[in-house]
């Protein structure tokens, strides 16, 4: 036989029971085989797909709980914080409330020193005015005599009242 002139309709009918089992037997196992590498190299590419977004997401997870970490860092130094503000603020108040205690304290203060002065001041006038009588008397009457020492009283009682007024100013 010429292989040239060989058509597969007659290879096939050449072909008996035995060769038909055998090649049948051969292109299932070949088909099998394929089918069965397939599904083996697909799980083994699934279960690499698999294991490469296991680790992205043990990265994003490790990220994230960092993450976390420095968000509860950051949380407990700003409640440290918190308490340092309310502290040094209820301390401003009570500062605050001691200044104003003083600053009227102070204040009042001024008022008598300033009311003391005022009446020393009196005081020292009002002895100008008992040691050295305004004007010149050149003839002195009676009448005038009597208007000096009234007047003279009068200015002694003024000092009276201001000599006590003094006394009791600082107090």
């Amino acid at each position: 036989m010429n292989p040239e002139t060989i058509t597969t309709g007659q290879i096939f009918s050449s072909l008996t029971g035995k060769h038909w089992t055998a090649l049948l037997t051969v292109i299932f196992t070949v088909i099998g085989s394929t089918f069965s590498g397939g599904f083996w190299a697909g799980k083994i590419f699934t279960e690499h797909q698999s294991a490469i977004l296991q680790a992205e997401l043990k990265g994003a997870l490790s990220i994230a709980q960092a993450k976390l970490e420095g968000s509860q860092g950051k949380n407990e130094q700003l409640s440290v914080t918190l308490l340092q503000w309310q502290s040094a603020h209820r301390k401003m108040q009570t500062d605050f409330s001691q200044q104003q205690q003083t600053i009227a304290s102070l204040t009042k203060q001024l008022g008598q020193s300033n009311n003391c002065t005022f009446i020393h001041q009196q005081i020292i006038a009002t002895q100008k005015l008992i040691e050295h009588p305004t004007g010149v008397m050149v003839a002195i009457s009676k009448e005038d005599k009597e208007n000096e020492n009234e007047r003279i009283a009068l200015l002694q009682r003024r000092l009276e009242n201001y000599t006590q007024q003094l006394s009791s100013c600082n107090k």
